[in-house]
């Protein structure tokens, strides 16, 4: 009889006497149990990270282009553990991605159980370097364009008691994993709302919100933009997970106005789309010069001023390590 790490992190906590036990052990222990016993395939981690991917994405769609997989591996994914554990976690009438009652009740159990395995995955790494410090950087995927990587590998040359170890992930993975404390570094936007009072943040670059404008266009030969000039505009923005999205939200809805998004996808596709004169999009000159904007394409500031801050952030705990505070240095000469 085979069981997953899953199954066994539930089995072991289940009949842990210190624990009190909870709805989702108590709806699947007898399922693991017995579907092992008759040889048949159970719950995945991957199945438990699609399912609460959708949750935070607010669709398959969204998710799908976050894990960077097609939407039709996450709906068989997500099906399956719907059959694995004989409930409907989505409400599929309706067209976003909406959770019954037993989702609901199943979603916080489930993140708290990834969270778990990522903690033991942890710690197994930790073990197996005989000693060595293990650091972890998450960082958004522009990192690589931000000269990062050198700093990092002079830092671990420096340091050989230590192992450096880089994760480049999306904004609402990035932001979950520092919400649960999950990271030494974080290289990130800065973001109010995931970062606490218990987050330092050490801003590096002062990144600026523009719209990409085809040349053809009259809105091109503006040299700000402000926000009601955009209101019931047909405009193309970043995924809904996204910092970018939330920013420029934000700034729309303190002048009161409302752009109509018809497009959402990753910022160098909506530079592409802009030259193809699909619509105007919205995104920052630091992706704009990252991806070499088309020469028929007019980058556009707003007035007021919009922008998001790019940079260090460290969980307060870690924020008086030496070592920490080092590589932070380190990074912040970049």
């Amino acid at each position: 009889m085979i069981y997953s790490e899953i199954e066994l992190l539930i089995i072991l906590d289940y009949f842990n006497p210190f624990s009190a036990g909870d709805s989702f052990q108590n709806a699947i222990i007898t399922n693991i149990i017995s579907k092992n016993e008759k040889g048949i395939k159970t719950m995945t981690e991957d199945q438990l990270v699609y399912f609460t991917s959708i949750v935070e994405c607010g669709s398959y769609s969204e998710s799908a282009l976050e894990l960077n997989i097609s939407q039709s591996t996450i709906s068989k994914q997500v099906a399956q553990l719907e059959s694995e554990l004989d409930v409907k976690l989505f409400d599929r009438s309706t067209r976003k991605a909406s959770l019954t009652p037993e989702g609901e009740a199943l979603y916080p159990e489930a993140a708290a159980l990834l969270s778990q395995i990522r903690a033991i995955k942890t710690h197994a790494a930790a073990l197996s370097l005989g000693g060595r410090r293990k650091i972890d950087i998450i960082a958004l995927p522009f990192v690589g364009n931000l000269n990062f990587y050198v700093p990092i590998f002079t830092f671990e040359d420096s340091h050989l008691n230590c192992e450096v170890k880089l994760y480049e992930m999306e904004d609402n993975e990035l932001y979950k994993r520092i919400a649960s404390k999950d990271y030494d570094v974080a290289i990130c936007y800065f973001d109010p709302e995931h970062m606490g009072n218990d987050v330092h943040f050490y801003p590096i670059i002062e990144n600026e919100m523009v719209a990409a404008v085809h040349k053809s266009l009259p809105l091109s030969q503006e040299k700000v933009l402000t926000p009601q000039m955009l209101d019931k505009v047909s405009v193309m923005g970043t995924q809904d997970f996204t910092t970018l999205n939330k920013v420029y939200e934000l700034y729309f809805k303190k002048f009161g106005v409302k752009p109509h998004v018809i497009f959402r996808s990753r910022p160098q596709t909506l530079l592409g789309a802009a030259a193809a004169k699909k619509s105007i999009a919205l995104l920052d000159r630091l992706h704009a010069n990252m991806f070499r904007t088309p020469a028929d394409i007019s980058l556009v500031p707003f007035s007021p001023a919009l922008k998001c801050a790019v940079g260090i952030a460290v969980d307060e705990e870690k924020a008086n390590d030496p070592v920490i505070q080092e590589l932070v240095d380190a990074l912040s000469k970049a």
